[in-house]
């Protein structure tokens, strides 16, 4: 693999490991939009069994992202969701949710958006060490994967990529957390002029506590390793007719160092991306079959008051480096790219990317209400561009049980 920028890619890797051994510190944050919007999963609460509760959550947006770069897509999107639920809790194994998601867009005629959603969760070894979920899937506006892998701005596109059905199974211990889904994005029926889609993913971190430092603090080391694959095909019917699997691969290592009052987390990151084509033919519609790149990030991560109490208010902020060579991925930020199939320009391919991205995102909570705004700034070395997006969100989460 060759390139005329004048790092390459095994000298990037070298030099920032030593970097990480020399200096590091650590946040557990891959999303750069505000921990507010990342839906993460709970467990299923052993108070509530035998309970049935109606609860509303509520988000209303304003997202902008001013783009240049003929790998990203610009847009403005002002809008709201609102989901009323039912949740009934069966027991400390299992509970179900039923209810409706409906959005309006600024702009557009009429509701953007009104499905039902269902959702039925279980853990049969009722605690954190496994939980089923089938139907309208949780933690899926992030589920902890890297931008590069899983596009952010998939929660505001009118395309509604956002919302996932399907299956996932979820791990939460003290030093072991996984997330595995299958996102079915297109039902295939016979003779139908269409193809099915599915996204599958699959991400996983190991925490290894590293004690203390002679002031107090925790040291950690994080070890993240995710899988996305998108597969289109089955019955080829239409004029398009390609057959598609991509994969992506990324495994990484994080130095976290939490302040003494858990107020606090540095953190700094090395990771590497692969990317393939696992077709079993032939298609015109990308430009290479494998490529890899390497992220560096550092973060900050501060909390007004520890982490086990309601938290006012949270800051974090990070910088990252990205260097990739020929890669591609079917549901990531086209930023780092060598082409993107969502951009104003899909045709455009740059084979190099060298992107230099800086991050900051701010939230309050008073009450059932939250208050979060972000900013991200993305500038290409190479082609000498740069690409701004910035966010306003206020959420509301409202619970009553009934009986």
């Amino acid at each position: 693999m060759t390139s005329s920028h004048p790092l390459p890619l095994t000298a990037a890797l070298c030099g920032l490991l030593l970097g990480m051994l020399l200096v590091g510190n650590g946040v557990r944050a891959q999303s750069t939009l505000p921990q507010m919007l990342c839906n993460r999963p709970t467990p299923i609460s052993t108070a509530d069994s035998g309970r049935l509760h109606i609860a509303v959550d509520a988000l209303a947006f304003l997202r902008d992202a001013e783009c240049f770069n003929p790998t990203s897509l610009g847009y403005t999107a002002i809008g709201s969701r609102i989901s009323p639920t039912l949740q009934y809790t069966f027991s400390r194994h299992a509970d179900i949710e039923i209810g409706l998601l409906t959005e309006l867009l600024a702009g557009d005629q009429g509701i953007s958006l009104m499905r039902p959603r269902a959702t039925l969760r279980c853990q049969p070894f009722g605690n954190d060490l496994l939980q089923v979920v089938m139907g309208t899937l949780g933690g899926s506006s992030s589920h902890d994967v890297p931008p590069a892998l899983l596009d952010p701005e998939r929660l505001f596109l009118p395309t509604h990529t956002f919302l996932e059905e399907g299956v996932q199974l979820i791990t939460h211990t003290r030093h072991w957390q996984s997330d595995t889904w299958i996102n079915w994005e297109e039902l295939l029926m016979p003779w139908t002029a269409a193809q099915e889609r599915f996204t599958l993913g699959s991400h996983h971190e190991l925490h290894l506590p590293l004690g203390a430092n002679g002031k107090g603090a925790r040291w950690q080391l994080d070890m993240p390793l995710t899988f996305i694959g998108s597969h289109r095909g089955g019955q080829i019917s239409t004029l398009d007719t390609c057959i598609e699997s991509r994969f992506n691969e990324s495994i990484g290592l994080r130095l976290n160092l939490r302040s003494t009052d858990q107020s606090t987390t540095a953190s700094l990151s090395a990771t590497l991306f692969n990317y393939h084509m696992a077709s079993g033919k032939a298609t015109a519609y990308v430009p290479y079959t494998s490529g890899q790149a390497l992220q560096t990030t550092l973060a900050i991560d501060y909390t007004s008051v520890a982490p086990n109490a309601t938290s006012p208010y949270r800051l974090q902020g990070s910088a990252s480096y990205w260097y990739g060579q020929h890669f591609l991925s079917a549901r990531g930020d086209g930023h780092y790219a060598s082409q993107c199939d969502y951009a104003l320009h899909p045709e455009t391919v740059l084979p190099t990317r060298s992107i230099l991205t800086l991050n900051a995102t701010a939230e309050i909570a008073f009450g059932e209400c939250q208050l979060g705004a972000d900013i991200t700034a993305w500038h290409d070395l190479l082609q000498h561009s740069t690409d701004v997006a910035f966010g306003l969100y206020l959420r509301y989460c409202w619970r009553k049980r009934l009986l």
